[in-house]
């Protein structure tokens, strides 16, 4: 039996086509799911996550100082430029301040900052969180999910 080498390298192609389609396949799937994680903690993250920048950019555009207290805060956020809402992807201003997991108000660290200017710390996070964990998020921005020991080490700072 005679095979050509472009029957063979056409074979093996196909074979190797195949196999990347099927990863690119798992990927997007893996990707679209979150990795096994829920629907709701997919969606607590960003929705943090626009808190999280509303805080930073309050900080960056008052001398690194955070807010002195919810009610400053709020009307800061209201007031802000339509292109900056669309920006953090902010689109209720009430909302962002309210936590879709626990269905509580994120708890804020308002007045002055521990630790100096733009420090690693925690300044919103879930007043109750769920299941034993809460997200928070750092002043630069960082949202992640803590469990409570974590969560007692970070407020300890």
């Amino acid at each position: 039996m005679i095979v050509s080498i472009r029957g063979l390298f056409d074979f093996r192609m196909q074979g190797v086509v195949a196999a990347a389609s099927l990863i690119a396949l798992g990927a997007l799937v893996a990707f679209s799911t979150g990795c096994g994680e829920t629907q709701t903690k997919r969606s607590e993250r960003p929705h943090l996550q626009q808190l999280a920048y509303a805080y930073n950019g309050y900080i960056m555009s008052h001398n690194y100082q955070p807010p002195p207290g919810e009610v400053v805060f709020k009307q800061w956020v209201k007031k802000l430029p339509e292109e900056k809402l669309k920006q953090w992807v902010i689109t209720d201003t009430e909302a962002i301040f309210v936590s879709p997991r626990d269905n509580e108000p994120y708890v804020i660290e308002y007045g002055t900052p521990k630790g100096g200017a733009m420090s690693h710390r925690l300044v919103v996070y879930e007043k109750t969180g769920v299941d034993g964990k809460r997200y928070g998020a750092y002043e630069d921005g960082t949202v992640m999910e803590l469990d409570e020991a974590e969560f007692q080490k970070l407020k300890g700072k």
